[in-house]
């Protein structure tokens, strides 16, 4: 929290925004510190609250909490339907499915009252349980468990999978890292907030990422030096980037006219 209040200051001065997020999937016991944290956050100058566990939600509303949420579903926010069901509930931000296209995210954009946030780069959640798998399959095979990130092969498909276990479960990652610098042109008439995730990323690294899509944003009609930038945004993981799902159609989205 202390952390928090000394970003907020610095941000503050420099008019940049701090969302917070409570990742943690919440139980009885944490609910006292749940309700105490929301209001020490309240009078903390932050822009928004993201959260995915429900506790959040229906604890920031039995308390009146005035800072807005934003909903991070990981898989869940994938048509117009659920965007405006969270907005009608008082959720004002939405963090957009990393499992759509580029199409349905126009889509949702153009046919929602909600402000919305999308990945732009990063590896994406791909997996999450809420159960101790790795340290599990150590125990299983009688050996001992250190608590760092993991590279999982996947024989089918020939891939790496970057996988790590916390107190809350575990977590798989995308094999390639996202890159979006091409679609930024269209994606800036639509999404609001593209974010950066540094998570598994040497910081060195997402430092220079970083630096290339604030130009990018300078370049948003040069298709030429778009490519350009993207090229080197790829190589900073020595080409482990592609796009994701956005021209992929999965199973995860409600079809037209079905709710």
């Amino acid at each position: 929290i202390e952390e928090i209040k000394k970003i907020s200051l610095e941000l503050k001065q420099s008019k940049k925004e701090l969302f917070v997020s409570i990742n943690k999937l919440m139980y009885n016991k944490d609910i006292p510190l749940l309700k105490e944290y929301l209001l020490i956050l309240e009078g903390i100058n932050i822009k928004g609250i993201i959260f995915d566990d429900l506790a959040v939600f229906n604890m920031a509303k039995s308390l009146k909490i005035r800072t807005p949420l934003v909903y991070f579903g990981v898989h869940f926010l994938t048509n117009q339907y659920t965007s405006n069901f969270w907005y009608e509930k008082g959720v004002q931000y939405g963090i957009l499915s990393t499992e759509i296209t580029l199409d349905h995210i126009q889509e949702i954009c153009n046919n929602t009252k909600m402000t919305t946030m999308m990945y732009g780069y990063g590896y994406l959640p791909m997996f999450v349980s809420s159960r101790p798998l790795i340290s599990s399959y150590f125990k299983h095979i009688g050996k001992t468990y250190e608590p760092k990130l993991y590279n999982m092969y996947e024989e089918q498909r020939k891939k790496m999978y970057p996988t790590y276990e916390s107190e809350d479960g575990t977590v798989i990652l995308s094999s390639d890292v996202i890159n979006i610098i091409c679609e930024l042109p269209t994606l800036s008439t639509s999404v609001d907030y593209v974010i950066l995730s540094s998570l598994n990323i040497e910081e060195n690294r997402f430092f220079n990422v970083y630096n290339y899509y604030v130009e990018a944003l300078s370049h948003l009609e040069d298709k030429d030096k778009l490519c350009e930038i993207s090229k080197k945004v790829s190589d900073q993981m020595q080409g482990k980037t592609d796009k994701g799902f956005l021209y992929k159609e999965t199973v995860y989205r409600v079809k037209n006219n079905e709710k």
